[in-house]
């Protein structure tokens, strides 16, 4: 049995969103947003610890050296 694991890459989801609220019978209305044509982003761990990628991916922009 495996002790632990490590993490070396994340796959993250991007793209155009827009809204969607559902409701079934008796229940609230659920708010969430939708990604239409997602676009698929791999990134390593090292990667995502780095200041200026971190802000970059905040403002939705390529990252440096990318």
């Amino acid at each position: 049995m495996r002790e632990g694991y490590k993490v070396e890459a994340y796959r993250l989801y991007t793209g155009h969103a827009v809204p969607v609220v559902m409701k079934e019978e008796g229940d609230e209305e659920k708010k969430y947003m939708k990604i239409e044509n997602p676009q698929i982003i791999i990134i390593c761990d090292k990667c995502l610890k780095d200041e200026k990628v971190i802000e970059a991916l905040e403002k939705f922009e390529v990252p440096p050296d990318a």
